[in-house]
C-alpha cells in the first residue's frame, strides 16, 4: 500500500513539472534556410562588407533562381540589412515589405509554438523596415516598426537567451529608438532607450566606441533637460570608455562636455580655448560647423554678440542641417535686435517663418510617437501581468498538488501504523482469550470430575456466583461451549460463516443466554447499565459470550455476523469502557473487584 502511494506521489510530480517545462520551439512545417544564405547571415554580424560581397555573388548565381518562398524572403531581408550596414540606400523596399508580411503570417499561424529562429527573423524584418522609414523621414512608421521588433523579441525570448547576435540586435533597436526620440526632443524616452542600448553593448562585450556612443547619447539628453550634473557624469564616462582619442566621436563628446562644464561654472577663457582647439581639429565641414555652433553659443551666453555672430553666421550660411541653421538664425535675431539692427534681424526672422508650420507638424509627430510609446509600454505591462498571473496559477497548482499528494501519503502512513497496531492488539487479545478458554475448559473438567467423584475441586477461574451452579454450567452455556470447542468441527476464521449456520444461536437461545447471564451476573450488568448508558442490547449479548471465554471468530459464527462487524463491536465497547485490553478480561476484572 505504501509503495503504491509513493509511486503515485512521484508520478504526479513528474507529470506536473513535465507540463510546466514545455517548450515553444517545435519545428514548423516550413523549409530550412539555404545553407549559403545562413552562412552569409552568420558572417554579417562580424564582417558586413564581406557578407555583402558574398550576397551579391549569390544573387548572380543560378542558385538564386531555385530559391523557395521562405529563402526568397530570407534573401531580401539579408539584402536590406547589408545595404544599410554598408551605407547604401535600400533598393528593395517592396520586396522587404513582402518579407515582413510573410514572417508575420508565419508567426501568427504558429502561435505560441513559433520557432525561435523565425521570431528573430520577424523582429529583424520589422527593425530594418523601420530603418527604411527613418531614411525617408517617416518618424512615426519608423517608431512603430522599432517598437514592434522589441515586442517580438520580448515575447519570445528570455533575457538569458539574448546573447551573441541577439544582444547586438537589441542594442541596435534601442540605439535607433534613442536617435529617433532625440531627434524629436523627447529626452526622457531617449535616455531610457540609450541606457538599454548600453546594457546590451556591455552584455556582448561590444567595441569601446559603441558603449561610449550610448553614454554620449544619455549625456546629450540629460543636457537637453538641463540636468547638467547627470550630463557631465555621462560625458565623462563616455570619454573614459572611448579608447580612440582621435575619433570624431571623442571630439563630439569633448565639445559637449566643455559646454556643460562652462554652464556649471568653468571659466570662459578655458572654455573658449578648448573649443577653438577642437575647431582646429575638425576633419570635415560638418564637424567644423558643429564646433562653430558651440562657440557661437558660448559667446552668446557670455554676451559678446560680435564674436557670437561671427561663428553663428558660418553655421547659418553653411550646409550643416536645418536644425543647426534654425538655431543659429534664432540667436542671430536676438543679437541684431539687441544691437538695434532691425534690418538684419528681419532677414533672419524671415528665414524662420516657414518653420512655424513645421513646428506645429513636429508637435503632431511627437504626440503620435508618444502615443505609440505609451501603447507599447501598456502592452508590456499587460503581458508582464499575464505572465505573472500564469506563473502564480502554476505555483498555486503545484502547492495544491503537493499538499494533496502529501496528505494522501500521510493518510496512508497513519492507516498503515494504525492497522499494524490493531493487528498487534488482536494478537494479544487472542492470546488472552485462548488462555481464558483453557481455564474454562479446566473448570468444566473439574466440575465433571466433581460430579463423578462426589468431591469438591476449586475452579481455576475466580468468578462470583449466586448459586452452586456456575454460569458456564448452565445448559445454554454448556451447549455453546460444546459446539465452539468441538474438535471434530473446529471453527476456523477462513471458512465462510454459512458453513456454521447449523450452530448459530436462535433468538430463543439468545434469550436463554441472557437469562443465565442476568441470573449469575445481574449485579454486574445493572452496574454497567448505570455507569455506561450508551451500551446497547447487542453489546450485552457480546459480553455474555465473552464471559464464556469465546473469541471474535467464535462469536461471529454463533451470531452469523461478519468478523469485521464483531471486531467493530469490540472496538465500540473498548471506547465505551476506555480500555485497550480484551473485553473478557475487563469483565472478569469487574467481577473480581
Amino acid at each position: 500500500m505504501i509503495r503504491r502511494i509513493y509511486f503515485v506521489f512521484c508520478l504526479g510530480f513528474l507529470l506536473l513539472f513535465g507540463a510546466c517545462s514545455g517548450t515553444d520551439t517545435a519545428l514548423m512545417g516550413i523549409s530550412h534556410p539555404d545553407l549559403r544564405l545562413k552562412a552569409i547571415d552568420t558572417l554579417m554580424w562580424q564582417q558586413p562588407d564581406s557578407a555583402f560581397s558574398q550576397l551579391q555573388a549569390f544573387a548572380e548565381s543560378p542558385a538564386m533562381d531555385s530559391l523557395d518562398a521562405f529563402n526568397g524572403h530570407f534573401f531580401h531581408l539579408l539584402l536590406s540589412e547589408l545595404l544599410y550596414k554598408n551605407d547604401h540606400a535600400q533598393t528593395n523596399r517592396n520586396a522587404l515589405l513582402l518579407a515582413v508580411g510573410y514572417y508575420d503570417s508565419l508567426v501568427v499561424e504558429e502561435g505560441n509554438r513559433v520557432h525561435l529562429n523565425l521570431a528573430f527573423l520577424d523582429a529583424r524584418a520589422h527593425y530594418i523596415n523601420g530603418v527604411g522609414y527613418y531614411e525617408m523621414d517617416s518618424a512615426v512608421p519608423a517608431c512603430v516598426e522599432y517598437l514592434k521588433a522589441l515586442e517580438i523579441m520580448e515575447d519570445h525570448f528570455d533575457e538569458k537567451d539574448l546573447v551573441g547576435p541577439k544582444a547586438k540586435f537589441m542594442a541596435l533597436v534601442y540605439g535607433h529608438l534613442c536617435v529617433l526620440f532625440t531627434d524629436h526632443y523627447l529626452p526622457v524616452q531617449a535616455v531610457r532607450f540609450a541606457k538599454q542600448a548600453y546594457v546590451y553593448y556591455q552584455k556582448q562585450e561590444a567595441l569601446s566606441w559603441q558603449s561610449a556612443w550610448a553614454l554620449h547619447k544619455i549625456g546629450m539628453n540629460y543636457d537637453m533637460m538641463d540636468q547638467l550634473d547627470s550630463a557631465a557624469f555621462y560625458y565623462h564616462n563616455a570619454s573614459v570608455n572611448l579608447h580612440d582619442t582621435n575619433s570624431l566621436l571623442f571630439r563630439d563628446i569633448a565639445a559637449h562636455q566643455t559646454l556643460v562644464d562652462y554652464k556649471l561654472g568653468s571659466s570662459f577663457d578655458k572654455t573658449v580655448s578648448r573649443l577653438k582647439s577642437l575647431l582646429s581639429q575638425a576633419h570635415t565641414d560638418n564637424e567644423y560647423f558643429a564646433r562653430c555652433l558651440v562657440l557661437g553659443a558660448v559667446y552668446h551666453y557670455e554676451n559678446e554678440p560680435d564674436s557670437a555672430a561671427v561663428y553663428l553666421k558660418k553655421v547659418f550660411l553653411g550646409d550643416f542641417g536645418v536644425d543647426a541653421s534654425k538655431q543659429a538664425a534664432e540667436w542671430l535675431v536676438e543679437i541684431h535686435q539687441d544691437k538695434g539692427e532691425s534690418e538684419e534681424a528681419r532677414s533672419y526672422a524671415e528665414y524662420l517663418v516657414p518653420f512655424a508650420n513645421l513646428s506645429e507638424n513636429q508637435g503632431f509627430i511627437k504626440s503620435q510617437m508618444m502615443d505609440e510609446y505609451q501603447e507599447y509600454e501598456q502592452r508590456k505591462k499587460d503581458d508582464h501581468h499575464a505572465v505573472q498571473t500564469r506563473k502564480n496559477h502554476r505555483q498555486a497548482a503545484v502547492i495544491i498538488i503537493v499538499v494533496l499528494l502529501s496528505s494522501a501519503l500521510l493518510v496512508a502512513l497513519v492507516y498503515h501504523i494504525k492497522t499494524k497496531q490493531l493487528k498487534n492488539e488482536r494478537h494479544e487479545y487472542n492470546i488472552k482469550s485462548a488462555a481464558l478458554s483453557g481455564r474454562l475448559k479446566q473448570s468444566n473438567e473439574a466440575l465433571k470430575k466433581e460430579r463423578e467423584n462426589g468431591t469438591t475441586i476449586s475452579t481455576p477461574l475466580s468468578i462470583h456466583t449466586d448459586t452452586e451452579m456456575k454460569y458456564e454450567e448452565e445448559p445454554i452455556c454448556r451447549h455453546i461451549l460444546s459446539v465452539c470447542n468441538d474438535e471434530r468441527n473446529p471453527i476456523k476464521s477462513n471458512i465462510p460463516l454459512s458453513a456454521y449456520s447449523d450452530i448459530a444461536l436462535t433468538p430463543e437461545q439468545q434469550f436463554q443466554l441472557k437469562k443465565a447471564a442476568d441470573y449469575h451476573y445481574g449485579q454486574l450488568f445493572n452496574t454497567l447499565k448505570i455507569r455506561y448508558p450508551k451500551l446497547k442490547e447487542k453489546d450485552y449479548l457480546y459480553c455474555y459470550l465473552c464471559l464464556l471465554g469465546l473469541n471474535n471468530a467464535q462469536i461471529a459464527v454463533l451470531l452469523q455476523k461478519a468478523p469485521s462487524t464483531i471486531w467493530e463491536r469490540e472496538q465500540r465497547l473498548k471506547e465505551i469502557f476506555n480500555t485497550d485490553g480484551g473485553i473478557s478480561v475487563m469483565l472478569h476484572g469487574f467481577l473480581i473487584d
